[in-house]
């Protein structure tokens, strides 16, 4: 697969970001809070993130560990 350009849209949940492999994302993860990034044409804020992952179950596992 290859990497596409992040990407920012609004969506029903707010303004997102998705970091796309192959054009496509398979996570959907919505912030708490609007934070700020920094992208090649500037900063944009955003409300969630769209990405890729090969092994869904075990990012979850890894983010679950991080919440309290």
């Amino acid at each position: 697969m290859t990497e596409k350009a992040p990407k920012i849209r609004e969506e029903p949940h707010g303004c997102t970001l998705a970091l796309r492999i192959a054009n496509e994302t398979n996570v959907l993860i919505v912030l708490e809070r609007p934070v700020t990034v920094r992208l090649a044409h500037g900063r944009a804020q955003i409300d969630a993130v769209r990405l890729w992952t090969d092994d869904v179950d075990g990012f979850l596992d890894a983010v679950r560990t991080h919440i309290p």
